[in-house]
């Protein structure tokens, strides 16, 4: 089971998956993070090239951000 939380609303969503790529975790993801910047940590480093591999063995945190003034 791979899990990630998301924040600030601290919701954790988890997926039945041992491991995938970033990318396709981010599309799962994508009604929560839709209309937001976003920042994805994992284990606690940010990531900015989201083609690689999380398993979960990994600790995944997505920060929303809000655009727009």
């Amino acid at each position: 089971m791979l899990c990630v939380k998301i924040l600030p609303d601290h919701v954790e969503k988890c997926f039945s998956v041992e491991k995938t790529l970033l990318k396709i975790l981010l599309e799962w993801l994508k009604e929560d993070i839709e209309g937001y910047s976003i920042l994805v940590l994992v284990n606690d480093k940010l990531v900015e090239k989201y083609d690689a591999e999380v398993t979960s063995a990994d600790r995944v945190v997505v920060v929303k951000e809000n655009i727009g003034g």
